[in-house]
C-alpha cells in the first residue's frame, strides 16, 4: 500500500488512492505522520474491501466535519428564524455543549448520545427547562437549516445526538386569566398605549411582537390585516392573518397623536415593560400576563366557534398546538348520573 502528497511540502497530508470493484477511491488521511497515515489508510481501505462502505463514508465525513464555530457562523447569516431566536438557539447549544467538556471549537461529529445525556443529567435546573435547551439547541439542524447551510452537516454521525429522548415531563395545567379578572383590569387601565395593547390582546389574540408593530392601518372595516395590507410585518409563524375587530374594541382604542402605531412610538416599553407590572398589580398571576390576553382569547373562540376557528384566528400552523396550549375548555367535561335512590334505608 503506497501513500502519496499532492504538495511536495512537509505539511501536506498523505492521501490513499485505491481500486475496488471497478471503482477509484481517493482518500486524505489528514495526517503527515506517516505512521500514523499507514494506519488509518490501512483501517480505511480494510473496511471498503469487507464491504462496510457506511464505516468507510462516516470516516470521510467525520474527518471534513465542520466545528461549532463554524456552524453558528452559518446559522447566524440564515433568513429564518429571527436574529433574537439564532441568538437563544445558539446559547442552548453553547450550555449543552459546556456541560459535556466542549466548546466552539469542538466538531460537529463529537456530538453523541453522551453529550445529550449529560446534558438531560445536570443539576440546579427544572426537567422542563433542560428539554427546551435541547430542542432549542437541536434546532440547529433542523431541515430548513440544513437545507440552507453551504457547509455539509454529516448527521449520520450526530444521529444518537438527535435521537436522545427527551425527560419525561409532567403537562401543567394551562392557566387562563378568568373573565372576571378580564373585565376588571379593563376598568381599570387608564387611557394609553398599555390598554390600547390589552385591546388588542384579548379582542384580537395579539402576540407581544404585533402588539407593538400593530398600526392604525391595519384596520380596514371590521378586520385587522394582522402585518398590513400590503404586508409590511411577518408575523411569528411567517403567515398573514385576517382576524376580526368589533366595533367596541374600535371605539375603545385610545389615540392620542397622529403617529402610525397604535401602541405609540414607543410601543415596546409600555408592552414589556409597564403593561405586565400594571396587569400583576391587578391580579394577574401568570408569568406572562401580557401572553396571556392571547390565551383568553384562543379559548373564548375556541369555546364558542371550535378549535379551527381559534387556530386560525391565532395563526397557528396546526390546530393542534392550539389545542395544547391556548384553547384548553376551561369548563371540566364528562360527568353522569347515578341511578341511586334518593334516599336508602339503613
Amino acid at each position: 500500500m503506497n501513500l502519496f502528497k499532492r504538495k511536495d511540502t512537509r505539511e501536506c497530508a498523505y492521501s490513499l488512492k485505491f481500486e475496488c470493484r471497478g471503482k477509484q477511491y481517493l482518500w486524505s488521511t489528514r495526517t503527515n505522520d506517516y505512521s500514523l497515515a499507514m494506519k488509518r489508510a490501512k483501517l480505511y481501505r480494510d473496511r471498503v474491501m469487507e464491504g462496510a462502505f457506511h464505516m468507510a463514508d462516516a470516516m470521510k465525513a467525520r474527518g471534513g466535519a465542520p466545528t461549532m464555530e463554524g456552524l453558528f457562523t452559518e446559522y447566524m447569516k440564515l433568513s429564518r428564524p429571527n436574529d433574537a431566536t439564532k441568538t437563544r438557539n445558539v446559547l442552548s447549544m453553547k450550555q449543552v455543549l459546556g456541560v459535556a467538556g466542549l466548546d466552539y471549537t469542538a466538531r460537529i461529529d463529537q456530538l453523541s448520545k453522551d453529550t445529550a445525556l449529560a446534558w438531560l443529567r445536570v443539576a440546579g435546573q427544572s426537567d422542563l427547562s433542560k428539554n427546551s435547551a435541547l430542542r432549542k439547541a437541536r434546532s440547529l439542524f433542523s431541515r430548513d437549516a440544513l437545507e440552507a447551510y453551504p457547509i455539509k452537516v454529516p448527521m449520520q454521525l450526530i444521529a444518537g445526538f438527535m435521537k436522545a429522548r427527551y425527560l419525561k415531563v409532567a403537562e401543567g395545567v394551562i392557566d387562563v386569566p378568568e373573565t372576571e379578572l378580564i373585565m376588571s383590569a379593563l376598568s381599570q387601565l387608564p387611557h394609553g398605549p398599555e390598554r390600547n395593547a390589552f385591546l388588542l390582546g384579548i379582542g384580537c389574540g395579539l402576540r407581544s411582537g404585533e402588539m407593538q408593530a400593530a398600526r392604525w392601518d391595519w384596520i380596514v372595516g371590521n378586520s385587522l390585516f394582522v402585518g398590513g395590507k400590503p404586508a409590511e410585518f411577518t408575523a411569528k409563524s411567517g403567515k398573514y392573518r385576517v382576524v376580526s375587530i368589533g366595533d367596541d374594541v374600535i371605539r375603545q382604542l385610545w389615540r392620542a397623536e397622529n403617529g402610525p402605531y397604535i401602541c405609540g412610538e414607543q410601543a415596546s416599553v409600555a408592552i414589556i415593560r409597564h403593561l405586565p407590572t400594571m396587569l400583576h398589580g391587578y391580579g394577574f398571576t401568570q408569568r406572562t400576563p401580557v401572553h396571556s390576553l392571547r390565551r383568553w382569547y384562543g379559548s373564548e373562540v375556541a369555546q364558542g366557534k371550535g378549535l379551527w376557528e381559534a387556530s386560525k384566528a391565532l395563526g397557528h400552523a396546526s390546530y393542534k398546538t392550539t389545542e395544547r396550549s391556548y384553547a384548553r375548555i376551561l369548563r371540566p367535561v364528562g360527568g353522569v348520573v347515578l341511578p341511586i335512590p334518593a334516599t336508602v334505608s339503613a
